[in-house]
């Protein structure tokens, strides 16, 4: 006899994650210190600059896995629903964002400074609460999905200078790094497949994508030069791909 799919349900998954971190250009913002330049009667001052952080990303394939829970209406060959789910994540993704300096003196400091921005991000988690409409033959039923999501993730900011060797001072490195976390919310959508194994038990595999949308993070200074200056700000957006396996046992059934 065909099992009937109506009713709760509650299950595992784990799977593999494809995510994205991309973050946004910082403009016109303190990112190049003084610097001395030797001469035949002594030093002279190039004074600190402004300067532009280019756009960047980055990018990495790792495990996910965790829970979900739902609920089945059946209605002839069709069924509707709501799920929800939650799932821990190892996806990191390292990005580097160069500078350039804006303004008089920005030629002497591209020539003879670099500065960049180190982005670490952690994805430390993926949640989501979704409604479904899938169609049954037999024991399989296919399905669509999509709804609101929501992430969680860390960013490491570290501002990395290095000074050329023919100025003063010669060769220095400098390097400043702070930590903020956020909550991203977007939506995601999706499709999958469920095969009921017998009346109580089912497995199944889905793919979706899920866009968790921008958050903005402290990104401290540049250089101890502007620690009087306000603290720099990166916006990042965060999304991703996943395909989960999942096995979900049919309470009532």
């Amino acid at each position: 006899m065909v099992p009937s799919w109506n009713g709760f349900y509650v299950g595992a998954n784990a799977g593999a994650g494809w995510g994205e971190s991309k973050f946004g250009s910082i403009t016109n913002v303190p990112l190049f210190p003084s610097f001395g330049i030797p001469t035949s009667t002594g030093t002279t001052t190039v004074p600190e600059s402004n300067g532009n952080v280019a756009s960047t990303k980055g990018n990495d394939v790792n495990a996910i896995g965790g829970g979900q829970f739902g609920l089945n209406w059946q209605r002839g060959n069709f069924v509707f629903g709501a799920e929800a789910d939650y799932d821990g994540s190892a996806i990191r993704s390292d990005a580097i964002g160069p500078a350039t300096a804006t303004g008089t003196t920005a030629t002497l400091h591209n020539a003879a400074q670099i500065v960049r921005a180190h982005y670490f991000t952690k994805m430390d988690w993926l949640g989501s609460v979704r409604a479904r409409i899938g169609f049954v033959q037999d024991w399989l039923m296919v399905y669509a999905t999509g709804g609101f999501a929501l992430g969680h993730a860390g960013v490491q900011t570290s501002f990395v200078e290095v000074n050329s060797p023919v100025i003063i001072p010669s060769g220095a490195v400098s390097i400043l790094t702070v930590k903020d976390s956020a909550l991203h919310t977007g939506w995601t959508a999706g499709a999958g497949a469920e095969w009921r194994i017998n009346r109580r038990w089912s497995l199944g595999v889905e793919y979706r994508y899920s866009d968790y949308g921008p958050q903005t993070y402290d990104a401290g200074i540049a250089h101890a030069d502007f620690a009087s200056s306000p603290r720099l700000s990166t916006k990042m957006r965060l999304t991703a791909d996943q395909v989960t396996l999942r096995l979900n046992i049919h309470l009532g059934a």
